[in-house]
C-alpha cells in the first residue's frame, strides 16, 4: 500500500475513535490547551468530524484563542462556513487585529464572494502590516477579480519589492509583466518591474 493512501486508511480507520476519545472525559486529566492540541492533531489528520472535539473544550472557555481558531479552520475545512465565521470573529472580539484570523475571515469572505468585506479587512490588515506577503497577495487577486488591473499592479509591484523569496515570486513576476505590459507601461522583463534591472 502506498504511504499516503496507507494514512488515509489509517485515518478512517481511527476517526470514529478520536472523535469518542475527543468527547469523552480523559483517563489521564489533561489540562484544557492540551485538549486543544489533541482536538488541533484530529484536524490535522484530516479527521472526519474533527471540528466536534472543539465543542466540549469550548463549553469550557468560549473565549479560548487557540481552540476557537483551530474550530474555524476544522469548520472551513468541514464546509461550514458560517461556524468558521462564528468561531472567527469570536477571536476577533477579543483581539482585534490577530493576523492569522483576519486572513482567514477574509479569505473566508473572499470564498463566499463578499469582495468588499474581505477588502476591508485586507485593507485593515495591510495598515497594520504593511510587510505582509499574504496581505498583499490577497489584495492583488481582489482586485484582478474586480477588473482593477492598476490597482492588482500596485499590490503585486510591492509584494516583489519585499524581501524573501516565497514559491509565489515567479508567478507574481510573471503576473506583473503581462498586467504592465496590457496596460502599455514599460516592463524589465528581468524583474517584472519598470526601468533598468537593479
Amino acid at each position: 500500500m502506498q504511504p499516503a493512501r496507507a494514512v488515509a486508511h489509517l485515518a478512517l480507520l481511527v476517526a470514529p475513535l478520536a472523535v469518542m476519545i475527543a468527547k469523552a472525559p480523559p483517563a489521564v486529566s489533561l489540562t484544557l490547551d492540551e485538549r486543544v492540541e489533541q482536538a488541533v492533531a484530529y484536524m490535522r489528520l484530516k479527521v472526519p468530524d474533527a471540528h466536534q472535539a472543539f465543542g466540549p473544550i469550548l463549553a469550557q472557555e468560549p473565549d479560548h484563542r487557540r481552540a476557537n481558531f483551530a474550530a474555524g479552520m476544522a469548520a472551513v475545512d468541514a464546509r461550514r462556513p458560517a461556524e468558521a465565521e462564528e468561531h472567527f470573529r469570536r477571536v476577533l472580539k477579543t483581539d482585534p487585529s490577530d493576523t492569522e484570523v483576519l486572513l482567514s475571515l477574509g479569505a473566508l469572505c473572499q470564498e463566499q464572494g463578499r469582495t468588499e468585506e474581505a477588502r476591508a479587512i485586507y485593507t485593515r490588515l495591510r495598515a497594520q502590516r504593511p510587510d505582509d506577503a499574504r496581505v498583499l497577495y490577497n489584495l492583488a487577486l481582489l482586485a484582478l477579480r474586480s477588473g482593477q488591473e492598476r490597482e492588482a499592479l500596485g499590490h503585486l509591484e510591492a509584494y516583489l519589492k519585499l524581501p524573501g523569496g516565497d514559491a509565489r515570486r515567479v508567478a507574481v513576476a510573471q503576473t506583473v509583466v503581462q498586467l504592465r505590459t496590457k496596460l502599455g507601461l514599460p516592463v524589465n522583463a528581468a524583474t517584472g518591474t519598470a526601468g533598468a534591472p537593479r
